[in-house]
């Protein structure tokens, strides 16, 4: 696997394995008033996937999303306290042939100074049970974001 990072010129942080379609983004948003562990679940969706974000600022058109599930998690010693864990479901739009491509994610999330810093890693529905679901699993648990950040 071999991953290369895109969008850079956008000021964006995004990675893509191009053999399996995996992509990498690391975010951030400010937290609407509330900590991380009381912030809703739909927040999140609408941070990530907001017409104003990253995301689509590098281009990727997106119909639809639901954010499945939410949970907090232990930080590992020296990260950043406050740690949850989500699970979406996007659908996407290709550029080449503007066929519509379900997504699944894991998004991971550190809170630091009312922050939220959120790496998603995701995959093609098509291949998620067939080993991505575990890649992107793997590649969400190795976030880490430090106390002092």
């Amino acid at each position: 696997q071999q991953l290369l990072q895109i969008g850079r010129s956008l000021g964006g942080i995004q990675f893509v394995d191009g053999s399996s379609g995996l992509k990498i983004y690391v975010l951030r948003a400010s937290l609407p008033g509330t900590s991380l562990a009381e912030t809703p679940k739909k927040w999140f969706g609408e941070a990530i996937f907001s017409p104003d974000g990253q995301i689509a600022r590098e281009g990727v058109e997106i119909d639809a999303y639901k954010v499945t599930s939410a949970k907090e998690l232990e930080a590992p010693a020296g990260a950043a306290e406050a740690r949850r864990r989500l699970a979406l479901k996007y659908t996407v739009i290709t550029p080449a042939n503007q066929r519509a491509t379900d997504r699944f994610a894991f998004v991971d999330a550190y809170e630091v100074d009312g922050i939220a810093y959120l790496l998603v890693a995701s995959g093609g529905a098509t291949k998620w049970e067939g080993g991505e679901k575990e890649r992107c699993e793997r590649v969400a648990d190795s976030f880490f974001i430090g106390r002092g950040a």
